[in-house]
């Protein structure tokens, strides 16, 4: 019969707990009350008719709190109660066992006090169901009255819950000891993969440091862990992060209540390719410790971007309470990197958890408070429960209760899982036993060396590294696992190298480390040295630079071996070699200042269109084109195909599009500059497109002028012209600088080289630029007081060096007194003093890229600046006829104007020195640009690129009666009309339409025939006899007198034809001896000229009759004739 069966419900109320605690008291249990462990509860359902009573419910409360359902034993206590039996006697072999103590180590008794809320004293009222019941005595008594007392009564008596039972007296239950400890587990920071669910960091304990010192510990609101205050910041602040410049890290620390045995963390930030070179990763490390004890250690290892990653923290199954987190170097070393900031990262979170274990280090003590112990045991009748003894096995160590603690101490060879047993007794008879579970840790065992190998220049592993003397060997000592703490490696270098191919210094004090290495002296073995490595370093890089000693010779080995000492005494150790490659000097050519650059096309085809040697427009790459006109820039055009250079948007269009050209109506020309990369001393340009003969009048070709400059000042100028180049085919001309130094050349166009001559067009002289060649040798002339630039580049280009090693140029330098010598965007600028005259030398360093050095130097000579421009000449323009308009003078300088130049203008009567009044504006005019400043005195200002210009001056302020002098700086001219005397001086004496007497005096006259028939007779002086043209209807007969050979000359250029050659010119020249030498000059149709020379003295005796070919060529030619062509 079931407990439904034998109770009657007349006095229950539905739904009503009743309870019948250790001490056998029955109450009922109130709403909210919890039942206390041992308590034996009854459940009355909510309807109480006979057909439910069956489902009436029993329940214990176990000693750990949990609810048991003991039905089924109750029914069977009722029925044991209706057949007559003891209910405390169903099992008598369940009676509490007593003694049985086992082992080797016996450890005082211990007891602790214990109440009904904490224990449950153990019962003879035992069942056999699926989940044992177990009652007090008094509570078996209590409950079989409860039994009874409703089976006779059919009712339940009242129970007043504060008032007990009658008590009786009580048997002794065993109690109940279970294992310990419990386990334990714990979450901190934020371990979630996808959200962010920080549960902060305040059960455990955090702390940090650096280089020995007390840091701040920072937390994020993200719950991101790191430290300040500790290493200089580098990279983002409050990371934990590793100083380049101390080879230390800071350190995080995370200590737990309790030791665990397994766990992982989170980390951030920790980025890959982060330093230079190939797959240079940032790199971390971590140690776990148990009571400060190194127990192993691992890398921490970036993700892609710094994104999250979990790491576990593997021991092998040992514990720890604390782990210790630091970065390192960069995976791959420095790579080079020059900067302070490497490894840094955030903790993210961290999650540990042990087995039921306590744990201690090898050798070392563990302490176990008693209460702890008990805590999980129990005993139902609520006695006092006691520890009577501890037990180990010997092999494994020894056990004692000490006061209120289990003292174990295990013996030193001795590590692994390990129990403890022990017994307690509740004093009145009864004993339990159970097991402490103990991990004892093994001894830390050093990080053995686990490879050595040598770094290339991206930082990658490779063998047979080869460095060139001066360069440096980059060793790096690999660890199976990162040091536990401070460790020593030794080491020592072997192979062909010695102490002179490389930099080791006293007592290697000359190598250089990562992560904090340093080096020792061995106290053990004196001259034997080792390497100190911090704890957390898997791996260190060590720095061995090789020696640059200047010897030639064989290739040499460096071996690095590093060894260590594994646990069993066993030597492990390491090596990688390294080859030392001889390194020579560079090998500076003599005058590595010196080259030659082409660029455009020089060659000279004849006809000035095909360029078949111009291959691209970047032939003009080695020299920059810039280009104006009127002082605004323009475009410097390379013409497709041909390469000439040209000028667009420059002047307006007079001739063909696209050429350097002349401007007649501002008077300007383009200007096209060449700047070269180095400076030159000589070079030679080539013309095309500029004509022969293309102005008005006989002789009158295209011309143009150019100007070399030295860092902006002029040094050297020179003129050119169409002359011989027939239709524009391409010329070559010189440039000549004497010896002075250029970097550019400004090339223009100028007015015909004849003048305008009546010309009304605005076209003038244009042409393109083909190509240009330039050289610079054996030395320097500058300006004193000038800068003096020359290519770093260039230099390098005339050195070599047999390893093909990288070169630059090292130090410079120059006499005081000469100036002062810098390098300044890779030019070395030599900054000359005025005061200095005559040679010097500047001298320079070529440095290979493992330090040899060779020297080279570079002579210059300060010189004075080049003279300014004077005018040379002044001469009446060959096309002046008597009664023009203007009077126009041809004015050449000696020199192309390096600058602007100003000379006085004066007009002036040749009888009594009167100046003459002049109106600049409306009397004068210039070509060239030329023009009039000032009014008293009058200056007349010639541009920079000018050489030559014609003057006009208004006819009618030339005629005077007795001559003009016409004086621009120091030289002068006078009109001397025909009938007036000629002066001392240089003087023009110009015949008119009829036939004149020219007479020359004491200067240098030129006495000009004219269209009558004239007798002109020399001076003093060098007199040339000139005629200008043909009177196309007449034919004339001039007389020379006082003509003496070898002084005098003839000029006949003007009268011939442009494309006449000497040959052709003479053929038409007859020869007449006697009393007069008589040469006819025709134009080989029906106009002719005949000279009638005095021949008096017999000075033309010696010359040939008729026709002149031959010697007597030569011989006429020699001597009388001027200007002919060649």
């Amino acid at each position: 019969m079931g407990l439904g069966g034998v109770l009657s419900f007349a006095n229950l109320a539905a739904g009503q707990v009743v309870v019948i605690d250790i001490n056998g008291k029955i109450r009922m249990l109130n709403p909210g009350e919890q039942a206390l462990p041992g308590e034996l509860v009854i459940q009355l359902p909510q309807q109480l008719p006979q057909a439910a009573a069956d489902d009436i419910l029993a329940q214990q409360v176990s000693p750990d709190g949990q609810i048991i359902d003991v039905s089924e034993q109750i029914t069977e206590i009722i029925s044991a109660i209706e057949q007559g039996q003891d209910p405390t006697q169903v099992d008598p072999e369940l009676a509490p066992a007593a003694g049985g103590l086992e082992g080797s180590s016996l450890g005082l008794s211990g007891s602790v006090a214990r109440d009904a809320l904490e224990t449950i004293a153990q019962t003879q009222f035992i069942t056999q169901g699926g989940t044992p019941l177990i009652l007090s005595r008094t509570q078996s008594q209590g409950f079989e009255d409860f039994i009874l007392r409703t089976v006779s009564t059919d009712s339940i008596a009242p129970v007043d819950p504060l008032e007990p039972t009658d008590p009786v007296e009580e048997v002794s239950n065993t109690p109940i000891a279970l294992d310990d400890p419990i386990g334990f587990s714990l979450t901190q920071g934020n371990m979630s993969e996808g959200t962010t669910v920080n549960v902060g960091w305040d059960d455990v304990t955090l702390s940090s440091q650096f280089n020995g010192l007390a840091a701040e510990v920072g937390i994020l609101d993200d719950g991101r862990v790191g430290v300040t205050n500790g290493a200089p910041a580098q990279g983002p602040s409050e990371q934990l992060q590793y100083d380049r410049e101390s080879g230390q890290s800071e350190k995080l620390s995370i200590t737990f209540p309790h030791p665990v045995t397994e766990g992982r963390f989170a980390v951030t930030n920790l980025y890959t390719n982060e330093g230079k070179g190939a797959e240079n990763h940032e790199v971390g490390t971590w140690i776990a410790y148990l009571n400060g004890v190194a127990v192993t250690s691992g890398v921490i290892d970036a993700s892609n971007r710094g994104s999250k990653a979990f790491v576990d923290i593997e021991t092998g199954g040992f514990a720890f309470d604390e782990v210790v987190f630091q970065a390192n170097e960069y995976g791959n070393g420095l790579v080079g990197d020059t900067e302070n900031d490497s490894s840094d990262f955030y903790i993210a979170g961290i999650e540990v958890s042990s087995a039921t274990t306590y744990a201690t280090n090898q050798n070392e003590e563990l302490r176990i408070s008693i209460s702890e112990v008990l805590a999980n045991d129990s005993d139902i009748d609520g006695d006092t429960l006691s520890i009577t003894l501890v037990n180990v096995d010997a092999s494994i160590g020894q056990v004692r209760i000490e006061g209120n603690e289990i003292v174990f101490v295990p013996n030193g060879n001795h590590s692994g899982p390990t129990q403890l047993e022990y017994q307690i007794t509740d004093g009145n008879g009864g004993f339990a036993n159970a097991n402490i579970n103990v991990i004892v840790n093994p001894a830390p065992t050093d990080a053995l060396v686990e490879g050595v190998f040598l770094r290339n220049a991206q930082g990658g592993e490779q063998e047979g590294i080869e460095v060139s003397e001066s360069e440096t060997f980059i060793y790096t000592t690999v660890l199976n696992k990162p040091t536990l703490g401070l460790t020593f490696y030794d080491f020592f270098f072997s192979g062909t190298a010695g102490s002179g191919d490389v930099t080791f210094g006293q007592d290697y004090s000359a190598l250089v480390f990562t992560n904090g290495v340093t080096v020792r002296e061995d106290p053990d073995n004196p001259g034997s040295y080792q390497f100190v490595v911090p704890d957390g370093v898997k791996e260190f890089d060590t720095y061995v630079t090789t020696v640059l000693d200047g010897v030639d010779e064989s290739v040499e080995a460096l071996i690095l071996t590093v060894g260590s000492e594994s646990d069993t005494g066993d030597t492990v150790d390491a090596s990688a070699t390294g080859t030392i490659l001889n390194n020579t000097a560079p090998e500076i050519k003599e005058n590595a200042f010196a080259y030659e650059l082409v660029q455009g096309d020089v060659t000279l085809d004849g006809t000035g269109h095909s360029r078949p040697n111009f291959e691209s427009e970047s032939k003009w790459q080695d020299v920059t084109l810039n280009a104006q006109f009127g002082g605004q820039s323009s475009n410097a055009n390379i013409e497709d195909g041909t390469g000439l250079v040209g000028i667009d948007d420059g002047a307006n269009t007079a001739g063909p599009a696209g050429q350097i050209q002349y401007d007649r109506e501002t008077g300007m020309s383009e200007t096209l500059s060449i700047k070269l990369g180095s400076p030159a001393t000589s070079g030679t340009f080539t013309i095309s497109r500029l004509f022969e003969n293309e102005g008005a009048g006989l002789n009158n070709h295209e011309a143009g002028t150019w100007v070399a400059y030295l860092n902006g000042v002029a040094v050297a100028s020179g003129s050119f012209d169409g002359e011989g180049l027939g239709r524009g085919n391409r010329g070559t001309f010189e440039i000549d600088t004497d010896g002075y130094a250029f970097d550019e050349i400004v090339f223009s166009a100028t007015e015909y080289s004849q003048g305008i001559q009546g010309d009304h067009m605005n076209d003038s002289s244009d042409y393109y630029l083909a190509g240009i060649e330039v050289k610079a040798e054996d030395s320097f002339n500058i300006v004193r007081g000038t800068t003096l630039r020359i290519s770093t580049a260039l230099l390098l280009e005339n050195v070599s060096d047999r390893e093909g090693d990288q070169l630059r140029i090292g130090d410079i330098s120059v006499p005081y007194e000469a100036g002062k010598v810098k390098i300044v965007d890779g030019y070395i600028e030599f900054y000359s003093r005025t005061s200095y005259k005559g040679e010097t030398t500047i001298t320079f360093e070529v440095v290979d890229e493992h330090g040899a050095i060779s020297v080279g130097e570079i002579p210059v000579n300060l010189a004075g600046a080049p003279s300014e421009a004077v005018i040379a000449s002044m001469a009446l323009s060959p096309s002046y006829v008597d009664g023009d308009d203007d009077f126009p003078i041809t004015v050449s300088l000696d020199k192309v104007a390096l600058e602007t130049m100003q000379y006085d203008f004066k007009l002036s009567q040749l009888d009594g020195g009167a100046e003459l009044p002049i109106d600049a504006m409306a009397d004068l005019s210039f070509t060239n640009g030329v023009n009039v400043i000032g009014d008293n005195p009058m200056v007349i200002e010639v541009p920079v690129g000018v050489g030559e210009f014609e003057l006009y001056i208004d006819g009618d302020k030339v005629a005077v009666d007795g001559g003009i002098n016409i004086a621009i700086g120091e030289a002068s001219l006078h009109r001397i009309p025909s009938d007036a005397e000629a002066t001392k001086y240089d003087d023009v004496v110009i015949g008119t339409d009829a036939g004149d007497i020219l007479n020359g005096s004491e200067g240098n006259d030129i006495l000009i025939g004219s269209l009558g028939d004239d007798v002109l007779t020399g001076g003093k002086g060098e007199d040339i006899f000139k005629w200008l043209e043909f009177d196309t209807n007449m034919a004339h007969e001039d007389t020379v007198t006082d003509f003496e050979i070898g002084k005098d000359k003839l000029d006949i250029s003007d009268l011939i034809a442009h494309d006449d050659t000497m040959e052709s010119i003479l053929s038409n020249i007859v020869v007449e001896n006697g009393a007069q030498m008589n040469i006819n000059f025709s134009d080989g149709s029906t106009q002719s000229l005949n000279i009638a020379l005095d021949n008096s003295n017999g000075q033309f005796d010696s010359i040939t009759q008729g026709s002149v070919a031959g010697d007597n060529l030569k011989n006429l030619v020699d001597t009388m004739f001027v200007n002919l062509p060649e």
